[in-house]
């Protein structure tokens, strides 16, 4: 029978907690590694960020293949191997002693479990779950990394500090077998079905309608794809520079290690407000006004980093570039709005295999920060990249709204 509390809900919930699990210590806590890395290891940071980097071109590699394999085989079940390989990805960093250890692992296993228990299979599940609501669903299912970013923090820097960074990875990766792994079991389902009403389907657009077997071809012949690319990648070039490299640059500001980590929770809150309110936005407006202004947002924010000093300055300026992390909800929006839930898989997929594009600016910033010997001239730089993504939010053509 149906019940009044919409299942989908539970669906969202479930992939933000997922998202959590993988996300938040492997790379919303990376920066806070690189220091006791580089030490032990005898490895410069600069070399350590290619950690990132590596991730991303294999998750880029993975990214469209992982849309295609969501869309003919059961979600639930890929949730569930890739877990797995989540908690075997943390098992292993904490037992890495060579800095290519850890580049080997952000570069081969790393991907494989976080491109299936992610971002792809989260949105592909709500796409199938919400047709009203589905800017606000998105949003809510894209920020356990920000969320992740605000709660991890003072916990991975306390226990690294009481336990060592070792122990850090293996009570995360216990964390996540023992309660993630069977929360997904219990509560994910596939497609909505009879019993769950049709308060949040209530039709099926043309576009969603739709053939799921989308080629390349006709996805890229579309200019919105485009030009939602083109907000996308310099955005992800620019937060990717900031984010990997988030503890050496305020440490250079000489600020201390409780500053921080409230720095990095101020950082991802933000990020978690830019999801939310651009989910809202984009329901209720479009897609192009939100996408006007993350990208707005992130030009004063780089700007206004490269010459901030003190914890306030700093803080405004990670709060900017924190919510240009809307940018995420808004390219799912975007695709689904573009190609709807049939087309979705693939179409998501191609397009999330360009976000490695900007994640080579981590090592780029990091070495120029060495030659220079400031982080100014990389920021500043960013923030005129940036002045094209406002170009092509504008330039992005809105679909009549049913």
């Amino acid at each position: 029978m149906r019940t009044s509390w919409y299942h989908g809900w539970n669906v969202v919930a479930v992939c933000v907690l997922s998202q959590v699990a993988a996300l938040g210590v492997a790379t919303n806590c990376f920066s806070f590694f690189l220091e006791p890395w580089s030490r032990e290891f005898g490895m410069p940071m600069s070399t350590l960020t290619l950690s990132i980097t590596l991730f991303s071109v294999s998750c880029a590699v993975l990214a469209p293949i992982a849309g295609r394999i969501c869309e003919r085989y059961s979600v639930r079940h890929i949730f569930v191997i890739a877990t797995l390989g989540v908690v075997l990805f943390h098992v292993l960093i904490g037992m890495a002693s060579a800095g290519w250890q850890v580049i080997a692992l952000y570069m081969v296993l790393m991907p494989v479990a976080i491109t299936f228990s992610s971002g792809i299979p989260s949105q592909i599940l709500v796409t199938r779950w919400f047709v009203r609501k589905r800017g606000l669903a998105l949003a809510f299912s894209a920020f356990g990394l920000a969320f992740a970013g605000v709660v991890f923090p003072p916990i991975v820097i306390w226990l690294m500090k009481t336990a060592g960074w070792q122990k850090v990875w293996w009570i995360f990766g216990a964390a996540i077998l023992l309660l993630v792994l069977p929360t997904i079991m219990l509560v994910i389902r596939n497609r909505p079905d009879d019993r769950d009403g049709r308060d949040y389907v209530p039709y099926e657009t043309d576009v969603d309608a739709a053939p799921a077997q989308l080629s390349v071809r006709s996805i890229f012949s579309r200019p919105n794809f485009w030009m939602t690319m083109l907000v996308f990648v310099p955005l992800q070039f620019a937060y990717s520079a900031v984010n990997a490299t988030f503890a050496p640059f305020v440490a250079s500001r000489a600020l201390a290690d409780g500053d921080i980590a409230l720095l990095v929770g101020i950082f991802s809150f933000a990020a978690l407000c830019g999801k939310l309110s651009v989910g809202v936005l984009a329901d209720r407006h479009g897609n192009r006004p939100p996408l006007v202004l993350v990208s707005v947002c992130i030009c004063l924010g780089m700007a206004w980093l490269a010459f901030a000093q003190g914890f306030a300055s700093l803080a405004g300026g990670f709060a900017l570039v924190g919510f240009s992390q809307g940018v995420w909800v808004l390219m799912a929006s975007c695709i689904a709005t573009e190609f709807g839930s049939r087309g979705f898989g693939r179409a998501y997929g191609i397009g999330s295999a360009f976000a490695p594009i900007g994640a080579l600016s981590p090592p780029l910033f990091a070495r120029a920060q060495e030659i220079s010997g400031s982080y100014t001239g990389g920021l500043l730089g960013m923030a005129v990249l940036c002045v094209g993504s406002v170009l092509a939010a504008c330039a992005l053509k809105e679909p009549r709204r049913p």
